[in-house]
């Protein structure tokens, strides 16, 4: 992530900030990656939903809320604070993708979301995330830090957090407009990590009934992305992202990373962050271990994802 400097003051600030250090109002123009001063079009979910984003016109949402097509139920205490964390989270992700390239046409095709909550006033229902078609479901008690420790421990996921759901999601919508505009796209995934058209369900049944095929760590960055090649994509293409973003946000804080790639410079950062944590006696915050194939994958989501000018 940027940190930008107040059009007032001139002071650093992160763009998911809707004030300054020195209490200036701001707003985010993710098209020019600036802050700017709070006086035009802001986005309608600034005040309920702490949104710092600019927006079209007066009234209306900008680009990311705007995606949003069902909102949650917001009758179960703290339902609120957990779908403004959703909404930020989804901020941070296409922030991040436009940095990349996507969604610069004045007319972007963008994913539409449904935010739902499992726990309503009274009673609990099933909430399965996901990607079909464009739409993407996601739960927001996922952004409970209690909810999101008991789950990374109950499914064994080092990383787990909203910001990786939102990347893993869009990721899959990524996939569908790479396969349909990237000449040479499919036919290379396909290489490397599997034909995506084998049937989805059988392999998924196959996963949660006999586990991830032995040997896994050595060929994909998760349980999970063993289980079918889109899932393979979804996984290592998220982590991909938050590979680039680590790199990106530890250069902005004027970190010296050593490495001759990108990549190599976001496992560095990774490093510094576990021995920074072990001295505070907290868990690593990157405990990943990625193998040469591995490598392999993430170089290529990471190119096709890249869509900036060469």
């Amino acid at each position: 992530m940027d940190i930008l400097p107040c059009p007032d003051c001139g002071s650093r600030v992160f763009p998911e900030s809707c004030y300054c250090a020195n209490g200036h109002p701001l707003a985010y123009d993710p098209a020019a990656r600036a802050l700017v001063p709070a006086r035009g079009p802001l986005c309608a979910n600034r005040d309920s939903l702490g949104c710092s984003w600019t927006a079209a016109e007066p009234g209306a949402l900008c680009l990311s809320c705007a995606t949003t097509t069902v909102v949650p139920d917001l009758s179960a205490p703290g339902a609120t604070e957990l779908y403004a964390a959703t909404e930020a989270a989804k901020r941070w992700v296409f922030d991040g993708l436009m940095r990349l390239g996507w969604f610069a046409s004045e007319t972007p095709e963008l994913p539409e979301f449904h935010l739902m909550s499992e726990k309503i006033e009274g009673r609990r229902q099933v909430v399965m995330m996901g990607h079909a078609d464009g739409l993407i479901t996601l739960n927001i008690m996922e952004a409970d830090p209690a909810t999101a420790i008991r789950r990374k421990q109950e499914f064994d996921e080092p990383i787990r957090s909203m910001i990786g759901h939102v990347r893993h999601e869009v990721a899959h919508f990524l996939h569908d407009r790479l396969g349909r505009e990237a000449p040479g796209f499919l036919p290379a995934f396909r290489q490397l990590m599997g034909d995506e058209q084998a049937d989805y369900g059988e392999a998924l049944e196959s996963y949660y009934r006999n586990g991830p095929v032995p040997g896994w760590q050595e060929t994909h960055i998760s349980e999970y992305a063993a289980a079918h090649p889109h899932e393979d994509w979804a996984e290592t293409a998220a982590h991909a992202l938050h590979l680039e973003d680590l790199a990106r946000s530890a250069g902005e804080l004027g970190l010296s990373l050593d490495g001759g790639s990108l990549l190599d410079r976001a496992q560095m950062a990774g490093l510094g962050l576990n021995h920074m944590c072990r001295a505070l006696g907290q868990p690593d915050p990157y405990p990943m271990v990625i193998s040469p194939a591995v490598r392999q994958k993430l170089d290529f989501a990471l190119g096709w994802l890249d869509r900036r000018p060469s």
